[in-house]
């Protein structure tokens, strides 16, 4: 099955010297642990951040999803002037008929 997965990172800078996560393309991973099993990195490689609406820093990945339990998680890896971060994780079911169920959970 396949989902977008979207990370949006937030706020802007106080010094306006200093771009946007998304301007200065700052990158995120998204990983994901399969029934429990220790968490992947999908994609392969950390996907690149680009500038949304508003100035906000966006990625939108297409992520191809075998079925059962997923856990995923991003984490923006930071850049020479923002600090990395994790995201919330989000809990996905998907079963062999191709349902999709998505929880969400509380960023760190």
């Amino acid at each position: 099955s396949t989902t977008d997965l979207t990370v949006v990172v937030g706020g802007g800078p106080s010094d306006p010297h200093i771009g946007t996560p998304g301007q200065e393309l700052g990158q995120v991973e998204y990983l994901d642990s399969v029934d429990g099993a220790p968490a992947q990195l999908l994609g392969g490689a950390p996907q690149t951040l680009t500038v949304g609406n508003h100035n906000t820093s966006v990625n939108i990945f297409p992520a191809t999803l075998q079925a059962g339990h997923h856990v995923i998680t991003a984490r923006f890896l930071g850049t020479a002037d923002w600090t990395s971060a994790q995201f919330n994780t989000i809990t996905l079911s998907i079963g062999t008929s191709n349902n999709l169920a998505v929880a969400g959970g509380k960023g760190e």
